[in-house]
């Protein structure tokens, strides 16, 4: 008879911590759900507005060349985008190389 009770409260016991995993493992992925579903949200925005920034720089930069084009003579029309292109160019090999 003892048996039997001490086998009836280690079930429960059993049962009792059973659940309580059960529901702590089901509100930690529902919270890395919800992370994972939030981190992609701020991917995609930030995506979008890089696209948007990188339009607006490409339209100035062009901008930039055809102002230097109205300075510079008539014959040497490319020179403003030579320049411009030069000034793109140190500036993305200073940003990518290496700092010591």
């Amino acid at each position: 008879m003892e048996k039997k009770t001490k086998k009836v409260k280690s079930n429960s016991w059993k049962e009792i911590v059973q659940i309580f995993v059960a529901n702590m493992i089901t509100r930690a992925s529902g919270n890395i759900s919800e992370k994972i579903q939030e981190w992609f949200n701020d991917v995609k925005r930030k995506t979008i507005g890089l696209l948007f920034m990188s339009a607006g720089v490409i339209f100035v930069l062009i901008c930039l060349a055809i102002y230097i084009n109205t300075i510079v003579d008539n014959e040497s029309q490319w020179a403003g985008y030579g320049a411009v292109g030069a000034i793109v160019f140190l500036v993305g090999y200073f940003m990518a190389r290496k700092r010591k």
